[in-house]
């Protein structure tokens, strides 16, 4: 019983996390929309809007949000769209330690999600009190099919893809950047 409690609790903040991310966004890009003054870049055929917390483009009718500038991301090294294959899996795990504090991270990956073809679940890399209402998946667990993704806050950014495992470790910032280079990697070629 107490285990159906924890699971309904987390996954009840992971959704408001993500409601109220996705409202937040409509919300600045509205109000840019609003005062005729917003400021807009082209970049791979798609037009940014520039917004408080970001920016924004859409794609079928869809948003799709970038916390930095899409031309200051392509002056640094650039990601390719099958860099990572995740697109041929059947499920990605996001594996985090719910003690990092990534909230921004986590729910940028609902951004990412939009463009991948699996579906996103979230995971924890090691077992904890925390994490007794969630799958465990490392990179011993990572497959074709069930690619395994770790997210783990520390100093200095580190990034590698290996056996269907990507680790991203770095800074909230560093990794925020890191998912918004996929995002753009992952857009479909603009007209």
């Amino acid at each position: 019983m107490e285990q159906s409690k924890r699971k309904i609790i987390v996954s009840l903040s992971i959704i408001f996390l993500m409601i109220s991310s996705a409202a937040g966004f409509i919300l600045s890009y509205s109000s840019s929309n609003n005062n005729g003054n917003s400021i807009t870049e082209k970049y791979n055929g798609y037009e940014f809007t520039r917004l408080q917390t970001g920016w924004v483009t859409n794609l079928n009718n869809q948003q799709i949000f970038l916390y930095n500038d899409p031309e200051f991301l392509s002056q640094s090294e650039a990601i390719t769209k099958d860099e990572y294959r995740l697109n041929t899996a059947e499920k990605v795990y996001l594996s985090i330690n719910p003690d990092d504090k990534i909230d921004r991270v986590l729910s940028h990956f609902n951004d990412l999600a939009v463009l991948l073809k699996p579906r996103i679940s979230l995971s924890c890399y090691e077992d904890s009190e925390k994490c007794k209402t969630f799958t465990i998946r490392t990179c011993e667990n990572a497959s074709p099919i069930n690619k395994v993704i770790i997210i783990k806050k520390q100093q200095n950014l580190s990034i590698n893809y290996s056996n269907n495992c990507l680790k991203v470790y770095g800074s909230e910032n560093e990794m925020i950047k890191f998912i918004d280079k996929m995002i753009l990697s992952l857009l479909p070629n603009g007209e």
